[in-house]
This record gives C-alpha cells, sequence and structure tokens, in this order.
C-alpha cells in the first residue's frame, strides 16, 4: 500500500513538473518531491552509484508521454508546427529549472545533481513524443519502445525501434556521468538568473532540432542502434571535463568555419536531391525532408550572407538509394555548423573569460590612464579640498562606472557568434575589473607623479 502511494504521488510530482498549466510554485514543490526521491535512493546519480540511475529509470517508465493523437488533437495537423512547438516548450522548461537551480539555497553538488537527472528527463520526453509525432506505423508503444527511446538519448541521435536492448541502470549511469559534466555551468549564479537559464534551454532546442530533422526520414532510413560503450562515454565526459576547466567549448577544436561547414552541406543536400531525381518520384517523406532542409540551408545562407550556388555535376547522377545517406551527411554537416556557429567570429577559440577580461581591461586603462593622471596632477595643485575630493570621486567612482558599460557593450558588438544570439558578458566579472583596473592606474600614476 506504502509503494502504491509513492507511486502516485511519484506520477503526479512528473506531471506538475512537465504540466504547462500550473504556476512556478506548484512546479517547484514537485522538483522538492523529485529531488527527495533521488536522494533517498541514492547518494550521487553519477559518483559510480546506479542507485540515482536507478531512479531515472524508475521515473522514465511513469514518464507522461503523449502518443501521436494526443499531440495532434493539442497541436493540430502540421507535422513540423507540432514538432516546433514541443522542441519550444522544452526549451522554455529547461531554461526554468536551470534557473530554478541557481536560486536555490542548497549545496552547489546536490543541486547539480537534480538538476542533470530532471534535464534529462526533460529530454528524454522530447525525444520520445517526436518518436510518437513522426513514427507513423502505428509502433505498440512497449517496453521495447521505451528502451529505443532511452538508446537514443543515450548515443544524441535516432536509431530504429525494436531493434535494442534493454538499457540498464549501469549503462544509464554512464550516460549520466558524461550529463554531469555536460550540463556543468561556468557561469555565476547571478549570470543564469539573468539569462534565465538560457545554456540549457539552448542544449534541449539544439537536441531537439537535431532529432526533428532526422526523424523526418522515413523510419527504414534511421541507423541501427550502436553498442553503448562505457569507454567512450566516460572518455568523452573526462575530455569534456579538461575543456571546462580551461575554459574550452567544443567547438572550438572544430577545424572549419560555419561557412565551410556550410558549403558542405549544401554540396551533400545537392546531391540528395540528384539522387532523389535519378529515379521515380520521391516518397512524400523524402520529398518532405529534402524541403525541411533545404529551407533549413537557405536560412543558414542569410545569416551567414553566403548565397548558395549549384554547382553542375559531371559523370553520372548518384543512385536513388544513397538519397537518405547523403541527407544524413548534411545534417552531420549543420550539426557541425551550428557548433561552430554558436561561437563568436573573433577569438573564438579563447576562454569566455578570457575574452571578456581582456575588453574589459582594455576598455578601464584607456578611461583611466588619462583621467587619473588629470585627477592628480589638479589635485596636487588645487587649494580647495572640494576640488580634490570631486577629482578623486570623478577617478575612482566615474571611470569604473563608465569603462564598466562601455566594456558590457563593447563585448555584444566584438563577440556577437556567427549565427546570433545572446553574448555573455560576464557583469560580475565585468565590475571587478572595472574597479581594481583604474584603481591600480590610479594609484600607480600618482606615485610616479610623486616622485618624479
Amino acid at each position: 500500500m506504502v509503494e502504491v502511494r509513492n507511486e502516485a504521488a511519484q506520477d503526479d510530482a512528473l506531471h506538475r513538473f512537465f504540466s504547462t498549466q500550473v504556476r512556478p510554485k506548484e512546479r517547484l514543490a514537485a522538483v522538492r518531491k523529485l529531488a527527495t526521491q533521488l536522494w533517498h535512493r541514492g547518494r550521487d546519480a553519477v559518483d559510480g552509484d546506479d542507485d540515482g540511475a536507478a531512479t531515472l529509470l524508475q521515473w522514465v517508465e511513469h514518464l507522461p508521454i503523449r502518443d501521436g493523437a494526443e499531440l495532434r488533437a493539442h497541436y493540430g495537423t502540421d507535422t513540423e508546427a507540432t514538432a516546433e512547438a514541443l522542441i519550444r516548450e522544452s526549451a522554455s522548461l529547461a531554461g526554468w529549472l536551470w534557473t530554478a537551480a541557481a536560486v536555490v539555497p542548497a549545496p552547489p553538488p546536490i543541486v547539480h545533481t537534480v538538476k542533470v537527472a530532471l534535464h534529462s528527463l526533460v529530454e528524454i520526453r522530447l525525444i520520445g513524443e517526436l518518436y510518437s509525432l513522426y513514427d507513423d506505423r502505428g509502433t505498440h508503444r512497449d517496453t521495447a519502445w521505451l528502451h529505443t527511446i532511452l538508446h537514443a538519448w543515450a548515443v544524441g541521435h535516432p536509431v530504429a525501434t525494436g531493434r535494442v536492448s534493454v538499457m540498464s541502470s549501469r549503462d544509464i549511469a554512464v550516460k549520466l556521468r558524461h550529463s554531469y559534466v555536460e550540463l556543468a555551468s561556468d557561469q555565476s549564479r547571478l549570470s543564469r538568473v539573468i539569462h534565465r537559464g538560457r545554456d540549457g534551454a539552448e542544449l534541449v532546442r539544439r537536441l531537439g532540432r537535431r532529432f526533428q530533422r532526422r526523424l523526418r526520414l522515413d523510419p527504414s532510413a534511421w541507423p541501427k542502434p550502436p553498442a553503448i560503450s562505457a569507454k567512450e562515454i566516460v572518455t568523452a565526459a573526462a575530455v569534456d571535463a579538461v575543456r571546462k576547466k580551461v575554459g574550452l567549448s567544443a567547438a572550438a577544436e572544430a577545424p572549419g568555419t560555419p561557412k565551410e561547414y556550410l558549403a558542405e552541406a549544401w554540396a551533400q543536400h545537392d546531391q540528395a536531391r540528384a539522387a532523389a531525381g535519378a529515379g521515380s518520384a520521391p516518397s512524400a517523406r523524402l520529398a518532405t525532408a529534402l524541403d525541411a532542409q533545404e529551407r533549413h540551408l537557405q536560412s543558414f545562407s542569410v545569416q551567414l550572407k553566403a548565397p548558395h550556388i549549384p554547382q553542375q555535376r559531371q559523370g553520372e547522377p548518384p543512385a536513388p538509394t544513397t538519397a537518405y545517406a547523403h541527407i544524413l551527411r548534411a545534417d552531420e554537416a549543420i550539426d557541425r555548423l551550428e557548433a561552430v556557429g554558436a561561437q563568436p567570429k573573433r577569438l573564438g577559440d579563447w576562454p569566455l573569460p578570457a575574452r571578456n577580461t581582456l575588453v574589459y581591461t582594455v576598455v578601464s586603462a584607456i578611461l583611466a590612464l588619462p583621467m587619473s593622471w588629470l585627477a592628480a596632477k589638479t589635485a596636487g595643485a588645487a587649494d580647495s579640498p572640494v576640488v580634490t575630493l570631486a577629482l578623486l570621486a570623478a577617478s575612482f567612482c566615474g571611470v569604473p562606472a563608465f569603462a564598466y558599460g562601455i566594456g558590457m557593450i563593447a563585448i555584444g558588438k566584438l563577440f556577437r557568434p556567427w549565427l546570433g544570439g545572446q553574448v555573455p558578458r560576464s557583469p560580475i566579472l565585468g565590475a571587478f575589473v572595472s574597479i581594481v583596473v583604474p584603481a591600480v592606474i590610479t594609484a600607480v600614476v600618482a606615485a610616479l607623479l610623486h616622485y618624479l
């Protein structure tokens, strides 16, 4: 009886967490219940203990994943518009979760562990509903289907349904180790609150769009599920941890530029078009996938100001059976384009704190040098203490304020990402640099004028 009540409370908490009709206060109460259950089952979901992974697997079995009929009844019959709505709502929920994690007064390791588990639930539910939306074969949603969703979440791309082995708690724990590193944020709590969990929302948005692009293809083209290699996932997590420690992003090591990846994607897309037109008329699903991919590439061409010029093909046209393969290769190029396109055009291989510190330091120095020299010279010659006090106040208060504001504007102009979007400005770091640099320069200038 107690177990039944616990399961009912768990189901209620999951429904309230994912519902778009509840108030933030009620959703936060649901998060507390889920966090309490997670913490009672294991000390840490990602430190090699399977208890947390087993809890996540239990939650997944009770996730409110809607089927295709429910989704179309709620959002309409337009599959693409419904997919966009699902991605938008999931990204918004992830943003709320990351913002709540930044303001909860609890030890950071505990908060981060709960955030990783709930963020994973958001991703798994989104993947499950995208599968329900695009898989029109009436696949029975049994335990095998659920483990297909888990396998797709673990490898990061769609896999064919009905061909996976059961995902164990150990497999999920390995994936959670990687997520624990990947979902760590190097921003301060204040920055995460100001940006309303932008990093978490963007991660979910990119994942959803990747699945949307690939699930458009006929289910027969979905790749067979690869084996989950614990060694590869743990190694990737270790590499990501090192990157985050030194402030580097994964895109910083990419060898190409967004325009190069766009050209590669267009070339593969044109190959897919040629292959689809080489035989009989392409299926409706293949035509839809090609049209959607072309619109996506055209939007990138506009953003990057790189118009597409179709190349004349030489020789025999590609075989019709290769159309899906070329679409997938174009999609892989789009993934790389989006990863690199999220980086700024200038100093994209620099760590974020180093870029912003450079700008704040240069701006503060440019403003502080003449002002500190003028203040020191005039203060020494002035007879009125009021004049001296005003000059010192202007030097110690006015310069940092102006340097801080101009530095934030300069960062937004200099480090705008290739594909647009918000620019992290490190406000706390900027305030510190804008105060310290003018103070040091003023002290040095005053000392030099005094002794020379």
